[in-house]
């Protein structure tokens, strides 16, 4: 049978991803506009250069995000268990894997529609960079 954790933990896991998540998307709203504001600024808010920022912005919120909501997860269920119990890890992995399998090529795909209305191209390697990021942002923090 596979290891499922109660309920109260579930929501806390799922509230913990969360978070991280808005927390990052603050930080990356916040540079988006301190750079849209200094490209409007120099007239080439709508040029390659400054979708390409926003990209970046983006890609490295999602690397920040990932592995802070894994961190904060595992610490989690350290706090509730003593230790990450190993019946667990697919549960882990499986809430993760979603993460990782369906944000980067949905940010990617809006990345690139910016990127046909604006007639730039590249957007075919938006999706590359995306999963490369939540790859790293996968194997977790350091220790």
């Amino acid at each position: 049978m596979a290891w499922i954790p109660d309920q109260q933990l579930e929501q806390n896991v799922a509230r913990i991803i969360v978070r991280a998540r808005e927390e990052a998307a603050r930080d990356a709203a916040r540079l988006t506009g301190e750079k849209n504001a200094d490209f409007a600024h120099r007239g080439v808010l709508n040029s390659g250069f400054a979708i390409a920022a926003v990209e970046d912005i983006a890609s490295n919120s999602f690397a920040q995000w990932v592995p802070r909501a894994l961190a904060d997860v595992l610490a989690q269920l350290r706090q509730v268990y003593g230790e990450v119990p190993a019946e667990g890890i697919p549960w882990i992995r499986g809430h993760f894997l979603e993460i990782i399998e369906n944000f980067p090529r949905a940010a990617a795909a809006g990345f690139a529609e910016k990127r046909s209305r604006a007639g730039i191209g590249g957007g075919d390697r938006l999706v590359e960079t995306f999963e490369r990021v939540a790859i790293q942002g996968a194997r977790g923090p350091r220790r």
